[in-house]
């Protein structure tokens, strides 16, 4: 089993492809889009009597037109021309080539149809996505995010003060930072008189999602004001999305991009 890697990238010698998919029972394949990629996969895979499995857990079938990877599908070089011109603000010249850009996207989504096709089996995450799939292979297993489910009753990490007054900053630990769960509301005396939920936000991104930012930012920071000193935010990867919340928050805390299974300790946290 092995998935898409520098030996597999577009271009790649075909022997070469052919000696890594013998080595294994059976080929996966991440996030394959490209047809002619897909199509090497099912030769290399058929010659050599292999399964060949497709994982995705993207719909590009059904975006709308005010998602940033709503042109993803589209086949060419426009695509690259189209985002230069977006980043070097001329935007004029960026849409003159949206008509061209719309054709493409069609026929890179009929394409796309036949990629769905041509694996021995699809692996996908949500029901949605496997429905969406579904009438162009029908063998699929929904595998959801392994995820754990966070058990309240036995999250008991609470907020603490310095004897300033000043929250203290979370401690993390090779890589791993526990996110208070409750505050201690005290009386003028400082003697807790009740344990209260903390509710904890969080985001995580790569620098790919800045334009989806967007499109929560103001709803999200319009919760961290409402709710200033009765929630925490915590931003995974990307640091610039933090960045972005209010100024004057000190319940704000970032976990920078770590090893796989550190990273989804500090989601379960």
């Amino acid at each position: 089993m092995t998935l898409p890697s520098s030996e597999t990238a577009p271009g790649t010698d075909f022997n070469v492809l052919l000696n890594q998919v013998a080595r294994f029972d059976l080929f996966i394949v991440q996030r394959v889009t490209a047809l002619s990629l897909m199509q090497m996969f099912r030769k290399a895979c058929d010659l050599l009597g292999k399964p060949l499995i497709l994982v995705t857990d993207d719909n590009y079938m059904d975006l709308p037109k005010t998602n940033p990877c709503y042109y993803g599908t589209a086949l060419g070089g426009t695509l690259g021309m189209y985002r230069q011109l977006q980043k070097n603000g001329e935007m004029d010249a960026a849409r003159a080539l949206e008509p061209q850009l719309e054709l493409d996207r069609v026929n890179g989504r009929e394409e796309l149809k036949t990629v769905f096709s041509l694996p021995d089996h699809v692996i996908t995450t949500t029901q949605e996505l496997a429905d969406t799939i579904r009438p162009y292979n029908k063998n699929i297993t929904i595998f959801p995010n392994q995820v754990e489910k966070v058990f309240w009753e036995h999250d008991h990490a609470l907020e603490e003060m310095d004897v300033n007054g000043q929250l203290k900053p979370i401690m993390n630990d090779f890589g791993l930072g526990t996110v208070p769960s409750f505050w201690p509301a005290k009386d003028k005396d400082g003697n807790v008189i009740s344990i209260n939920r903390i509710v904890r936000l969080g985001y995580v991104g790569t620098s790919s999602h800045m334009a989806d930012w967007s499109t929560i930012n103001e709803p999200w920071n319009k919760i961290c004001e409402k709710y200033d000193g009765k929630i925490w935010t915590v931003y995974i990867g990307e640091p610039w999305f933090a960045d972005q919340q209010i100024k004057g928050r000190h319940r704000r805390h970032w976990i920078p991009n770590s090893m796989y299974d550190i990273y989804l300790q500090n989601l379960r946290n």
